[in-house]
């Protein structure tokens, strides 16, 4: 790890701990003496995704983060909270992925499951995240099957 102060490689851990998901190391370069933290998060970039259409494309927590966002629109979802919902689908994806692609569905459900909160703001979210996800974007004569 280099110093982010003079770019020296000789670093040492003083403390390590879990944090939403990261590892934090609180760390001290021994060649200035500077202190500084890194975070560690397990990464989904093996995870393979089988779209709708049957074509596959790697993982990506960006895609998923920028649905969150976009459902909550005006609402104010504080960027830790995002991550914090990606985190959670990242770590439920792992164990069921091995080399096999995950449809495009399952990981919709599964960010609908980690925005199941008792809190106002996020369950508009959810909604919203999920008349998207649902295809609830009919217009309310062809929902009502009239």
């Amino acid at each position: 790890m280099k110093c982010p102060s003079c770019g020296s490689e000789r670093t040492r851990v003083k403390d390590s701990r879990p944090c939403g998901g990261e590892t934090v190391r609180k760390r001290v370069c021994e060649g200035c003496g500077q202190r500084f933290s890194t975070a560690e998060r397990i990464t989904a970039e093996y995870l393979q995704v089988r779209k709708r259409d049957g074509r596959t494309e790697p993982f990506s927590r960006a895609k998923i983060r920028r649905s969150i966002l976009k459902a909550a629109g005006s609402t104010a979802l504080s960027p830790v909270d995002v991550n914090a919902f990606v985190d959670r689908v990242v770590q439920v994806l792992n164990p069921d992925a091995p080399d096999l692609p995950v449809p495009s569905r399952d990981i919709g459900r599964l960010v609908l499951q980690q925005l199941h909160s008792g809190d106002a703001r996020i369950e508009i979210v959810r909604i919203r995240y999920a008349m998207v996800f649902m295809g609830g974007t009919r217009s309310a004569s062809g929902a009502s099957g009239t």
